[in-house]
């Protein structure tokens, strides 16, 4: 994507000299023609037949003719033609002859100009993609991207803009304003931004606008960071009284997205197009309409039974069951993949069925090398936080971040999430936590407290000692948040702190953040559950010594304590469907375990609720308690 704050470089004063004696100025704003007959742009069929072209009728090439030249040239784009050396100097040339002629543009022809301009500049910024040094692509690319074109061409339609927007219609002014989003430009104009004047000019005809202008509009200032209430506000109200009938699957995709985006969320037309989503045919969405829609209820928390678990027929149709329901996920691409497992798993909606849809469908990928870093974290993050292991997506994740060598483009949350998630599920595999420990180390000081913790608390999961990562540095990177810490937070870094005292590593918190650590850790309530009572009231009927919620002296507390005659301590664990993912331990459970075991040196039995709940009367269940505690005694 362009920086939106990319500078006037000379390639603006290049474009004017290029042109210069070329563009005389027509008739007035609006003239139609210059000398003669314009030429028929529709002939061509190549980006070098349509510069050639152009470039010969820049005399008699009408305001018209030149946003037909702009209109035409992205639809070209993939079909270069044969090579032109001079096919730069030609483009140039139309530049400047755009440029000088814009003042006179109608508000048709401006619009449909700015438009297939962005466009183009869209299409050859995109991505990382590399072009050969003769390819027109690359000449493309260079005019617009490297020598800064974007910014002195926009600035000069938005200035021929500004004094006519009165006259555009529905149509012209969304195309416009949508072609800014493209090119993420809002200059200043006035004294105020560009897209606070586009906001007032749609205001006042939005009663014109149709689905696809309303959609536009919405996505631009989005993209341009624009706030304008007002704006959302009556563009809502316009579009809860229109026919959503009439709205394509993308329209609704994008509108939803824009408001959740915006903050602007208005429960009442997400509960408007939710309905009408439900009621129509999904087969009609594409993939990244799916998620887009997901990813907008999640991200607004904005409750619907498109997301929700439902039983109602009518309601049958509903995202999560219809993408789980699809013979194949090869059409969704990875963003549509990573947004939708993260929309389920952050609005807290269970569904095993979609997620192993998903998983499935990853960990049989020959590669993951099409999927961007965010979109590796998420799809770990949300498979994690929906309580999800599938193991075989947490390999295929592990190992290709782990066999990439570098890991450069991971950002500090990225490589904290993707930690976090594996050590959540129980994935605790050495070689990826060794991968990421170098990384993490040479960018500390871009991490955000969360993320410290999150990271500290995941190696303690893993428990992969890392003396490169966990040194004075990361002690001083702590201590530097420490008033910015959650209580969960602080939370991790007591088990943090008690990992280090089971390597006997010598690395300690400063004091006053070891306390804060240890009474958050401690702090955190507790509640006894049916089960919980049920185990311990059948240890209590066997006659045996025990004491319930017991603190231990690492900050732990466990259900029962369970005292012999010969001094043997056992720690009795009721372990419920929380402390376990998919019937394996999460990693908080064994973390949990194992630093009972080491630090408070007290034997640790766990009692998983599905073998519990199998025991039928108290016979079984005290036979059961007898051979888990290795006691024969019990009566």
């Amino acid at each position: 994507m362009l920086d939106r704050n990319e500078g006037r470089g000379r390639g603006w004063d290049r474009a004017q000299e290029w042109d210069r004696g070329q563009g005389r100025g027509g008739r007035g704003r609006g003239a139609t023609s210059m000398q003669g007959r314009g030429p028929n742009f529709r002939t061509c069929q190549t980006v070098v037949e349509l510069a050639g072209l152009a470039r010969r009728s820049l005399d008699s090439m009408s305001n018209r003719d030149i946003a037909a030249f702009w209109s035409l040239l992205p639809r070209l784009a993939r079909n270069c033609g044969d090579r032109d050396p001079n096919l730069e100097e030609k483009l140039g040339c139309v530049i400047g002859t755009t440029c000088n002629r814009m003042h006179s543009f109608q508000s048709r022809d401006l619009a449909q100009a700015s438009l297939g301009i962005a466009k183009t500049i869209s299409q050859v910024s995109r991505g990382n993609q590399q072009y050969r040094a003769d390819d027109p692509l690359h000449f493309i690319r260079r005019l617009f991207v490297k020598e800064s074109q974007c910014s002195p061409i926009f600035d000069s339609i938005a200035s021929s803009a500004v004094g006519m927007l009165n006259e555009f219609e529905a149509r012209h002014l969304s195309n416009l304003i949508y072609s800014f989003g493209l090119v993420e430009r809002n200059p200043d104009i006035g004294g105020e931004t560009l897209f606070n004047v586009f906001g007032e000019a749609a205001v006042k005809i939005l009663h014109t606008f149709n689905s696809q202008n309303l959609s536009n509009v919405l996505w631009a200032f989005v993209k341009v960071d624009a706030d304008n209430s007002r704006l959302f506000q009556e563009t809502g109200r316009v579009i809860t009284g229109m026919h959503l009938g009439s709205f394509k699957p993308q329209e609704l995709a994008n509108i939803l997205w824009s408001f959740s985006k915006s903050s602007e969320a208005d429960p009442e037309i997400f509960q408007a197009i939710g309905n009408h989503i439900v009621a129509r045919k999904l087969e009609d969405f594409q993939p990244q309409n799916l998620s887009n829609i997901a990813w907008a209820y999640a991200n607004a928390r904005v409750s619907h039974p498109i997301l929700l678990e439902s039983h109602i027929p009518s309601y049958s149709n509903k995202i999560g069951d219809h993408i789980a329901g699809l013979i194949s996920l090869d059409s969704f691409k990875p963003q549509d993949l990573s947004n939708t497992a993260w929309a389920f798993a952050t609005a807290g909606v269970s569904h095993p069925e979609l997620f192993k849809k998903i998983g499935d469908h990853v960990a049989g990928l020959g590669s993951l090398d099409s999927f961007k870093p965010q979109e590796l974290s998420n799809v770990a993050w949300a498979f994690a936080k929906a309580g999800e292991s599938n193991p075989k997506v947490f390999k295929k994740i592990g190992d290709h971040a782990a066999e990439l060598g570098c890991l450069d483009s991971f950002n500090p949350q990225e490589l904290s999430n993707i930690a976090w998630a594996c050590a959540t599920v129980g994935y605790n595999d050495k070689r990826l936590f060794c991968a990421v420990a170098p990384m993490i180390a040479s960018k500390l000081d871009e991490f955000i407290e969360q993320d410290l913790a999150n990271i500290a608390w995941a190696y303690s999961v893993a428990n992969t000692p890392r003396q490169d990562l966990f040194d004075e540095g990361y002690v001083s990177a702590l201590a530097s948040n420490k008033k910015e810490f959650s209580a969960e937070g602080l939370a991790q870094l007591h088990q943090w702190q008690l990992w280090q005292q089971e390597l006997e590593s010598g690395i300690e918190l400063p004091r006053s953040l070891q306390e804060r650590c240890r009474n958050a850790f401690t702090s955190r309530g507790f509640s006894e559950s049916k089960l919980q009572n049920d185990v311990v009231g059948e240890l209590k009927a066997a006659g045996l010594d025990l004491e319930e919620e017991v603190l231990l002296g690492s900050g732990y507390r466990i259900d029962a304590l369970v005292k012999f005659g010969n001094g043997r301590k056992v720690a009795v664990e009721v372990d419920g469907p929380f402390h376990f993912i998919d019937r394996r331990p999460a990693g908080r459970t064994t973390l949990k375990q194992r630093q009972v075991a080491r630090l408070d040196r007290i034997e640790v039995v766990s009692v998983p609720y599905w073998e519990w709940n199998e025991l039928k009367n108290s016979v079984t269940k005290q036979r059961y308690l007898r051979k888990k505690l290795g006691c024969e005694t019990m009566q």
